[in-house]
């Protein structure tokens, strides 16, 4: 089960393709905006417990990611990831994908304030 959920849509440029490094890039994207929407900031990545490449992207293909919390604690939360072709990923979560991660954020504890 899901604590909050994200989902954006990639779509390359006539022709082209979706790197690696773009979905890695939305994988990012997605966690801080979660980390905002959970305690008000970025939060601090402290990494990937796991990542898998499972498949190229095709070119021209439409990429849905998906990022969903799946554990909160007091400083931090765990969002599992998910990058894979757009009916596919909306259709069944379990499908195919190009890339799948899970990783851990780590958030100021409840009434800290970070100096600035």
């Amino acid at each position: 089960m899901s604590i909050l959920e994200i989902e954006q849509t990639l779509v390359p440029e006539p022709g082209a393709t979706l790197s690696v490094a773009t979905l890695l890039r939305a994988f990012d994207d997605s966690r801080r905006e979660i980390a905002r929407r959970l305690s008000g900031l970025e939060g601090a990545f402290a990494g990937y417990d796991d990542i898998a490449y499972e498949a190229p992207v095709a070119e021209g293909c439409a990429v849905l990611v998906r990022a969903s919390v799946t554990d909160v604690g007091a400083a931090s939360h765990r969002v599992e990831y998910v990058a894979g072709p757009v009916p596919a990923v909306t259709s069944d979560p379990a499908g195919p994908s190009f890339i799948r991660g899970r990783g851990l954020t780590l958030t100021p504890q409840a009434g800290l304030r970070v100096a600035r």
